[in-house]
């Protein structure tokens, strides 16, 4: 096999003549536009530029290139070449030397075609016209009006491209054209491995693995399949197969691979070689985890389990909903997504789910999440909105679509779970908009009979989803919280407070969410300093759930629960601490009844651009303060507090595998660091368990101090490793509490291979206890965290991140009171 890469510089012309330039493919129109200098010192993101892009989008556009053609890549009789498009987006006619090759309207297909009757020797010209998208949709809807949700275009549910590019609650609308992955030609010697398909069967003390093959050959001939296996130590083995059929290999002493936090994940490495008469014609690699993973679904005393199973031990899922990373997608590279990722790890998910409105991840998501234990709840690329079925045309190439990203995704030990759709069987029931009979005989024929047979099909391993949220189909009181999973917006859409959480117990939380602002370093980057007020129309454009007024909402839940901030930044601010503290309060809830509940994917974790909005990481990769939250909700040892006005329940959850042994402290307190009452005991927690430690009273001993002057705080030793885990709960809303200045003292020193920021309260409780610096960005080892008064913490930065200079110059620490006073 040969091959040669179309990647490089194409020219990028509109067809109206208005846009010329050259772009390195992978890319896109609106990448290339940007980097033309097009919008001027700034970037689409800046001001309200992006309010452009729809109007800019409105006309064709040519991608075109010259290649030259060695003599040993030509076709022949023996070798066809093929032209490999790994990402076309979306609808365009595709030539070669002037001859029409195919037509494709699918961005999330893969194409392979034969172009051995159009190509020559030398040079060679290709060329990609892409049809004008803005007039493609507008005349689908003429012809055929299909529901979707209002943020995105209309008519943008009847083609296959990313719904999110024409505009969603968080994103703005910018519908690209390009070549956005990978573009080549490959030329195959005789013949090829077409497909190559690993199940495993687990036994005590080893695992059998199943290979199916399936070979494309172009001339006849004996060839069989090697196959080498090199597990995590590098040590190999070998074993010849059938070319085309089954073989197995069995691996004795198998290392299991683990989500997250569970345990470990060893990979090995599955290479098959095709081989005739020595030669090898064609290979593929395959990286694989030993485990069995599955969805559980059994009848209990609460309803119905709606739990993952990882080598027959119930997975809590801990994560968030991930979306498409940049609007550019060409500008998402292997080493960004693994920088996002492992930013989940560092916040112990074990979980993402790939949101349904968005992009199949590339390969190298799949990879990162294998090597770092994240399962993936996979959507299929369909969301709030109907789909025409019906076609003829459509429907075949869905059917393609699914077929090819099975193919792709399921060798991974990451991948957990496919689903159907986004949100649209709980649509048909609960949502207001019109529908049919004929909708709903699409719906099944979609999400209940198409879907569920190409999985069937590919990866029958794989358990099948109809929707999220769903209880099992067939329109059967989808978001049920006694079965299946839930999406709850009743805190964010509803403006109710951060205790309406607690009220509901859900077998699995796939979707909540709060929003606030981004760091304030990240907002300097779209605004100018007179758009700094969040109605303003800047501000106000960079926040799309605009049928909530969601800046006002902000506000309004600021305004429920904190004092009224003293300038922009402590909006921003108050803003992080409202957002993490709604998350608190769902986890922990959760996290207290493990067992019943068993899976918590929040939304969202990230953001297509800079903006306001539920994410827990902004554009930038800043940790906003939610995502420190969600590293203290999901660390396998969690202490919480369940409190009322006078009372409080004290739950530590072990989420390991093995009992934690530890020392539980608390005290009630005055903010001024007077202890009121206190208490200790000696704690066992048994693995995977939830116990309730202390169901405290406090009426008897609080005669003379209000509710507003003090509050209980709880730590926690752990007897196993000596770490420490602190909380706090207050009886009141913050904005009653009668917090005075901390007094806030910081010194830095240096530790082992990090940076050793000494934070302590001098003379009173510190609420959400931040740390930033002034330009850089780092991670500490925790952020917005509470300080009694007269406490030392000493949080962490690697030496690597930041010189100890630039550290002591840009470091600011304040606390809730500094937000008002």
């Amino acid at each position: 096999m040969k091959s040669l890469s179309l990647n490089g510089t194409w020219h990028i012309a509109s067809d109206d003549g208005r846009f010329q330039f050259d772009g390195q493919v992978p890319t896109s129109f609106f990448k290339e536009l940007e980097a033309s200098g097009y919008w001027g010192e700034h970037d689409v993101y800046y001001g309200e530029n992006n309010r452009q892009c729809a109007e800019l989008a409105n006309r064709a556009f040519t991608f075109s290139r010259s290649f030259h053609l060695a003599q040993d890549l030509m076709p022949n009789a023996h070798a066809p070449v093929f032209l490999e498009c790994d990402g076309i987006d979306t609808i365009a006619d595709l030539y070669l030397n002037g001859k029409l090759v195919a037509s494709v309207d699918n961005m999330h297909r893969r194409y392979r075609f034969d172009v051995s009757a159009q190509l020559k020797a030398g040079d060679n010209q290709i060329e990609l016209r892409f049809a004008n998208i803005i007039e493609v949709i507008a005349a689908k809807d003429k012809t055929r009006k299909l529901w979707q949700v209002g943020t995105p275009l209309i008519g943008a549910n009847h083609i296959r491209k990313m719904f999110c590019s024409f505009g969603w609650d968080w994103g703005p609308q910018i519908p690209d054209t390009g070549i956005y992955r990978d573009i080549r030609l490959v030329r195959y010697e005789k013949a090829r491995i077409a497909d190559l398909h690993i199940t495993q069967t687990h036994d005590k003390g080893s695992v059998t693995l199943a290979l199916t093959s399936k070979v494309e050959s172009w001339t006849t001939g004996s060839r069989q399949l090697d196959v080498t296996v090199t597990n995590p130590q590098g040590k190999t083995f070998h074993q010849t197969l059938p070319a085309d059929g089954t073989g197995e290999i069995r691996i004795d002493g198998p290392q299991l691979w683990w989500p997250n936090d569970y345990g470990e994940q060893p990979l090995y490495t599955i290479e098959a070689n095709l081989m005739e008469d020595g030669k090898v014609l064609h290979s593929q690699s395959q990286r694989i985890g030993l485990r069995t993973l599955k969805l559980e679904r059994k009848p209990d005393e609460w309803g119905e389990s709606f739990q993952f199973n990882c080598n027959g031990v119930a997975i809590f899922a801990k994560g968030a909903n991930y979306i498409p990373e940049d609007v550019y997608l060409n500008r998402v590279t292997p080493a960004s997504t693994r920088k996002l990722l492992q930013t989940c790890v560092d916040a112990h998910f074990n979980c993402l789910r790939v949101w349904g409105g968005g992009i199949y991840p590339h390969d190298s998501f799949f990879e990162i999440c294998d090597e770092l234990g994240i399962m993936v709840w996979q959507d299929l690329m369909f969301s709030c909105s109907i789909y025409d079925i019906h076609n003829p045309q459509f429907y075949e190439s869905i059917t393609h679509e699914v077929r090819d990203a099975l193919h792709r995704m399921r060798h991974h030990a990451s991948l957990a779970l496919i689903c159907g759709n986004n949100e649209m069987e709980w649509a048909f029931e609960q949502w207001e908009f019109p529908k049919t009979k004929e909708n709903r005989v699409e719906y099944i024929k979609q999400y209940e009979v198409l879907f569920p047979a190409l999985v069937a099909e590919v990866c029958p391993e794989i358990d099948y989803w109809p929707a999220s949220p769903s209880s099992g189909g067939h329109f059967d009181n989808p978001n049920d919280y006694t079965r299946g999973d839930v999406h709850d917006w009743n805190v964010w859409h509803g403006r109710k407070n951060y205790t309406e959480f607690r009220k509901n117990c859900y077998r699995f939380l796939s979707e909540f969410g709060f929003q606030s602002f981004p760091n304030i370093k990240t907002i300097r980057s779209y605004t100018a300093p007179e758009d700094r007020n969040i109605f303003s129309p800047v501000m106000e454009d960079h926040q799309r759930n605009e049928s909530d007024n969601g800046n006002s909402k902000i506000f309004h839940f600021i305004a429920d629960y904190y004092r009224y901030p003293k300038d922009f930044e402590s909006i921003v601010y108050t803003s992080q601490c409202s957002q993490s503290e709604a998350l608190r309060y769902a986890v922990e809830h959760l996290m207290q009844n493990r067992g019943r509940c068993m899976g918590t994917t929040y939304w969202q974790l990230n953001d297509n651009w800079p903006t306001a909005s539920w994410s827990s990481v902004d554009y930038f990769g800043r940790w906003k303060a939610m995502h420190y939250g969600a590293k203290r909700c999901y660390d396998p040892v969690l202490v919480s507090v369940k409190e009322t006005r006078e009372t409080a329940e004290i739950h530590v959850t072990n989420d390991r595998l093995q009992p934690s042994h530890g020392m539980l402290h608390w005290k009630l307190m005055t903010l001024k660091g007077d202890v009121l009452r206190s208490g200790e005991r000696m704690v066992e927690v048994g693995p995977l368990s939830n116990s309730l430690i202390e169901s405290l009273d406090f009426k008897p001993d609080v005669a003379g101090h209000l509710a507003r002057d003090r509050y209980l705080a709880v730590s926690y030793v752990d007897l196993n490793d000596q770490s420490q885990r602190f909380t706090t709960a207050t009886f009141v809303p913050y904005k009653q509490l009668n917090l005075d200045a901390p007094d806030l003292k910081t010194e830095i020193r240096e530790g082992q291979g990090v940076w050793e920021v000494h934070v302590e309260a001098n003379a009173c409780f510190a609420k959400f206890v931040e740390l930033d610096l002034v330009r850089d960005d780092v991670v500490f080892s925790d952020n917005y965290f509470d300080l009694d008064a007269g406490q030392r913490r000493i949080i962490t930065v690697p030496q690597s991140a930041i010189t100890l200079g630039e550290l002591l110059e840009q470091l600011r620490v304040r606390s809730l009171f500094d937000s008002y006073a």
